[in-house]
């Protein structure tokens, strides 16, 4: 019975990755991320930027990614709103100057990869 139960768990394994490979690699992990939390990120040159999760609007995932503010101030300056598929991966971005980029069927900017 061990053997018959432990073959069914290996299979329903196997079945939910080949499920999960269908639809793609997977993106950023909003189902298990709060609304409004908060990812900071420095780059070359000392940029540092921070991205607030929005929440979701359909099945979409939105986050705003804002220049750092000073420290114990909310963020105030905007530099893009993004837009992730329902997987979590990047479709769409706009930038605060009004100009905008999609991606079909997803970027892969963020997913390992070819």
């Amino acid at each position: 019975m061990r053997v018959l139960a432990a073959t069914i768990l290996v299979a329903a394994t196997v079945i939910a990755q080949v499920a999960v490979a269908d639809e793609g690699p997977r993106g950023l992990r909003f189902d298990t991320m709060p609304v409004g939390c908060t990812i900071h990120a420095r780059y070359g040159g000392n940029d540092r930027r921070v991205t607030v999760y929005v929440g979701r609007k359909g099945n979409k995932n939105i986050t705003r990614t804002y220049v750092e503010p000073a420290k114990g101030k909310p963020p105030s300056r905007l530099i893009v709103t993004t837009t992730h598929d329902a997987a979590g991966r990047m479709i769409r971005k706009d930038w605060a100057g009004g100009d905008w980029e999609t991606y079909t069927p997803y970027s892969c900017f963020d997913l390992p990869g070819q």
